[in-house]
């Protein structure tokens, strides 16, 4: 912590190493050495309240360097006793708020914009040396569409230039060819054109497996197909809870209140399906 007290947050020539950095470098080598490749969750949409940037606005309010950084709704009152400072939280939570946009809303403000391509060559280049085999090889960008396409399309030039081979992957629940096209990602999480179809079918039993032969592209960018995640019911609960009841819509991984409310905890009678489930491999993404 001492050595990050040093830090400027906005001035990347004062970033120091931590060791838990280094380890991770070591660790990304490492995988390296395996002939594995890295690919780091990016969430470049919002912050918590602690970010030093934010942490600075809510102190110094209109004095701060860091003003415009943040979609702020309101300052505080120094004459009144209560704060009517306010801002924009990620879905309404204030405990995230979010970046703010350029003036014309075509891309991120100048200041997270700048943050963020530097920590993204921080990481793909951590020695700076032009050769990018010590950093890791892509990202994977949590809630992309809730950050303007014109960021995507210049931060996606920053990434090619310091790596050309690296995957850029996008979390998008709906159809994605437009916006893959329009911002450069090299895939998303293919909710959309293969888990729902595979729930649909396997869980729901309403929609054909021909669905996904419409859905799947003969060409194009790879996708990242997958049936669950960190944001679904696991595989093996959507497995052993169908008998509750449907989900909301076949298509979608939408759960009703009557699914909600009658879903089975996880029991040691459910330890079969999810061993298959594990030995198979089905948990785990495939491109």
């Amino acid at each position: 912590m001492a050595l990050i007290a040093r830090e400027i947050g906005d001035d990347p020539e004062t970033w120091v190493w931590t060791a838990a950095d280094s380890l991770y470098l070591s660790l990304v080598a490492q995988m390296h050495g395996r002939g594995m490749r890295v690919i780091i969750d990016g969430v470049f949409n919002h912050t918590g309240r602690d970010f030093f940037a934010f942490a600075d606005l809510a102190a110094q309010q209109t004095a701060s360097r860091f003003g415009s950084w943040y979609k702020v709704t309101s300052w505080d009152n120094p004459a009144t006793d209560s704060s009517e400072f306010d801002w924009v939280g990620w879905w309404g939570y204030k405990s995230l708020p979010e970046f703010a946009d350029a003036e014309d809303q075509r891309t991120l403000a100048g200041g997270p914009a700048a943050y963020v391509q530097a920590i993204t060559r921080r990481w793909m280049d951590p020695n700076g040396d032009g050769d990018p085999s010590d950093g890791i090889d892509g990202w994977r960008l949590d809630v992309a569409t809730d950050i303007p396409s014109g960021f995507w399309r210049s931060w996606h030039q920053g990434v090619c230039s310091l790596n050309p081979a690296a995957y850029t992957v996008a979390e998008i629940w709906d159809a994605s060819a437009e916006y893959l096209a329009e911002t450069g990602f090299g895939g998303v999480m293919n909710y959309h054109d293969f888990a729902y179809p595979v729930k649909g079918f396997l869980m729901d039993a309403t929609l054909m497996p021909s669905m996904l032969g419409d859905r799947m592209p003969a060409e194009g960018p790879t996708r990242l197909n997958l049936v669950d995640s960190h944001d679904t019911d696991q595989l093996a609960s959507m497995i052993v809870n169908r008998r509750v009841g449907p989900y909301e819509r076949a298509d979608r991984l939408t759960m009703t209140m009557r699914r909600v409310t009658g879903a089975m905890r996880p029991t040691t009678s459910a330890n079969p399906v999810r061993r298959i489930v594990r030995s198979s491999g089905w948990r785990c993404c495939c491109r």
